[in-house]
């Protein structure tokens, strides 16, 4: 099978370390990388007295979502200095629907890769490996750290 696309899963607080190994996976094989940020959101507060919306949670929300955004713009910034072929997508959905989000995403990319910084993160890592696993349909990568991945076979 050939990888046309590698979809690299990170999150808002990870570092670029995801996406080397990503990046050149692509490298090697000529694809393109499809890199999304994702965070999962709070879940909103219950109770009586639910009909009036927390400050603190939406202030919560907000400062994520700005933080989504300015991860965004800097991996575009630091994807478009590079000769790959790339785009980056954010996502904020709420933590019940990250795991169907994440791999509908991955549905259009050919295999999902996902790197040491966000196999460190419990939350972030099980609702991508869920999703890219149950939700795709497609292949899933998974590099520990020092790891050093290929996607050429060894010819015996």
């Amino acid at each position: 099978m050939a990888f046309r696309t590698i979809l690299a899963v990170t999150g808002p607080h990870e570092g670029d370390g995801d996406l080397k190994p990503a990046a050149d996976l692509c490298n090697e094989i000529g694809a393109r990388l499809a890199v999304l940020v994702v965070a999962v959101a709070a879940p909103p507060p219950v109770g009586e007295y639910a009909a009036v919306v927390s400050e603190a949670w939406l202030d919560e929300r907000r400062a994520v979502e700005d933080l989504l955004k300015k991860r965004t713009a800097d991996l575009s910034a630091f994807l478009a200095g590079s000769v790959l072929s790339a785009d980056v997508s954010s996502e904020y959905p709420e933590a019940g629907w990250a795991d169907d989000t994440i791999g509908r995403r991955a549905r259009y990319a050919d295999i999902t890769v996902i790197g040491p910084e966000l196999l460190a993160n419990e939350t972030l890592k099980s609702k991508a490996i869920e999703g890219a696993l149950f939700s795709s349909g497609k292949p899933l990568l998974l590099i520990p750290a020092g790891a050093q991945p290929t996607l050429k076979p060894n010819a015996c």
